[in-house]
């Protein structure tokens, strides 16, 4: 199974919805870290979580593994840059996936992964728990 599998293309309405959430978020700050968060209530599928991450140029999320968290998440890709980049290590090697805006992918969590925004904008991505 690939790290990260695209499930389709997000419609105008949804993007804008996206855009919405955003908008309106209340971002807060992850100490130590070069990332900002927002929980999100109103998403509109039924769902475990879901939340905003946003990664600012020159950013990234540390490695790390999502062992406690179960289920599956999505990804629905809100804004990118080319340089933006979602990593993962598989038997021993890095590897990485651009994952465009206007998409939503699976995304495994088991593996030890990672993100960085080598990029002049921020990275967006809606991330959408199932349990």
């Amino acid at each position: 199974m690939s790290f990260a599998t695209l499930l389709g293309v997000l419609t105008a309405e949804q993007m804008l919805a996206l855009k919405q959430l955003a908008d309106t978020a209340q971002w807060r700050e992850i100490p130590l870290r070069q990332y900002d968060t927002a929980d999100i209530s109103g998403f509109w599928e039924e769902c475990t979580r879901a939340f905003f991450i946003r990664i600012p140029p020159k950013g990234h999320i540390h490695r790390h593994r999502d062992e406690a968290i179960k289920g599956i998440t999505h990804h629905l890709v809100l804004q990118t840059n080319s340089q933006a980049l979602n990593w993962w290590q598989e038997d021993g090697q890095d590897c990485c996936i651009h994952l465009q805006a206007g998409k939503r992918y699976l995304v495994q969590r088991d593996p030890l992964h990672w993100a960085t925004n080598d990029g002049d904008t921020d990275r967006i991505h809606l991330l959408v728990e199932y349990g």
